[in-house]
């Protein structure tokens, strides 16, 4: 089904029922309604590959569309999301006070999201699809961010001697390796 006729299902959800909390179990919407949360979540962390853009986004939350449901939905509420830059900006405070980027996964909120661009670092770099962009990783890497801390686990004290190679407390920046583009491969047609 296109976009349109989606959105006038759900207009006449919300006429029979009164909202839009439509469960996931619904023949006609279920499926609908559960991806455009799961591209909503993506968007919000600053995943472009998704369907999901401003307008839609827009379009669902006018109508009252509910984008976070059941438990996530009471943890999510405290709080609106951040997007990326915002989640960058803390980083950049948190170094500025810890004058390194380990964030402690602990640390609720950017450990976190740190963590997630860990992760989708190393998709990137395995070749996988992966939300976060090669300008990404490279801002990331202009300010020393640590892709691999895995040496650095588990309160470690961070000193001259446990700081990555090559930084030093007073050094502005880390060498991080970038991904290669994959090999080009043409297509036959």
């Amino acid at each position: 089904h296109k976009w349109e006729e989606r959105m006038q299902q759900l207009r006449q959800f919300k006429q029979e029922n009164g909202h839009l909390r439509v469960p996931v179990t619904n023949p006609e919407l279920g499926e609908f309604v559960a991806r455009q949360r799961m591209e909503y979540a993506k968007y919000m962390d600053g995943d472009t590959s998704v369907c999901m853009d401003k307008e839609r986004a827009q379009e669902l939350a006018n109508l009252g569309f509910v984008f976070q449901a059941g438990k996530r939905r009471a943890l999510d509420q405290r709080k609106p999301r951040k997007t990326w830059d915002e989640r960058f900006d803390e980083l950049m405070q948190f170094k500025d006070t810890h004058r390194h980027t380990l964030v402690p996964q602990s640390s609720m909120g950017l450990g976190e999201w740190v963590h997630k661009q860990r992760k989708n670092y190393k998709k990137l770099k395995a070749g996988k699809p992966s939300p976060l962009s090669t300008e990404r990783v490279l801002k990331l890497a202009d300010v020393g961010f640590v892709f691999d801390a895995s040496g650095y686990r588990r309160g470690r004290k961070m000193t001259e001697d446990t700081l990555p190679s090559g930084a030093s407390s007073s050094s502005k920046h880390v060498v991080i390796p970038v991904p290669t583009p994959p090999p080009y491969r043409p297509t036959m047609i």
